[in-house]
């Protein structure tokens, strides 16, 4: 599965974040699209699992 993961296609995206929190990150060593995929898997499957559970009620 995660082979499958890393050899999706990848897009090119623009966000704005803190200043202060890309210099934090960046000092220590934090990719910042690594961190980026995994908050919105977490929080996809968190809001398919609210979305689930109203559904199934």
């Amino acid at each position: 599965m995660h082979d499958e993961v890393a050899n999706e296609e990848k897009s090119a995206v623009n966000l704005r974040i803190r200043t202060a929190l890309k210099i934090k990150a960046k000092n220590l060593g934090v990719n910042l699209s690594q961190t980026l995929e995994k908050s919105l898997e977490a929080e996809i499957r968190r809001q398919e699992q609210l979305e689930w559970l109203e559904a199934n009620r």
